[in-house]
């Protein structure tokens, strides 16, 4: 059944992104469009590691992209934009890890912790934490600043040793909050 095939396609575009062949995994990604599947984001998030994974940050931008935009419209995830923001952060793109950052932002995606830490860690290899308050900006400009996130951006700067910082966010974060726990 298509459906069938469309649930074995997703895992081998992830085999060929763990043997880092994004070639391969970009000719089962057409295929799925070419018999009539609709893409998902588990088949757009494994190509994107396949280019990811083998040092061709463009590619993988690039299906980031497609993702996004029309006919597909799928929402990107943040497991999703911490592969990306991680391998900007390999080649040392600091603007390009902040313009995915911003982009699942826009698209109102809360940040996880994994995806503050991959931002955090962008900054920490260039050597500028002094930077990290960025994020904290960024999200809180967003409107989404509650105790998912107060407790995620502590997590993600007691990762990179800002303990003062971390405490700063807690001191910041509404009491009403832990109590309701929400």
């Amino acid at each position: 059944t298509l459906l069938g095939i469309l649930l074995a396609s997703v895992p081998l575009i992830g085999a060929w992104a763990a043997v880092g062949r994004p070639d391969k995994a970009q000719e089962v990604f057409d295929a799925i469009a070419r018999i009539g599947l609709p893409h998902t984001v588990e088949s757009f998030g494994g190509l994107i590691k396949a280019y990811a994974q083998a040092g061709q940050v463009s590619g993988g931008r690039a299906a980031f992209q497609q993702m996004m935009e029309s006919p597909h419209s799928i929402p990107p995830t943040c497991m999703i934009g911490s592969i990306l923001i991680d391998a900007y952060r390999l080649e040392g793109r600091i603007r390009d890890a902040e313009d995915v950052f911003q982009t699942m932002l826009n698209w109102q995606v809360e940040p996880d912790m994994f995806l503050i830490l991959s931002m955090f860690m962008v900054y920490e290899d260039v050597g500028r934490l002094d930077q990290l308050g960025w994020v904290q900006e960024r999200v809180a400009l967003a409107g989404m600043f509650n105790l998912n996130m107060a407790s995620s951006l502590m997590d993600a700067y007691a990762h990179v040793d800002r303990i003062d910082d971390a405490r700063a966010v807690w001191q910041q974060a509404d009491p009403q909050d832990f109590k309701r726990g929400s």
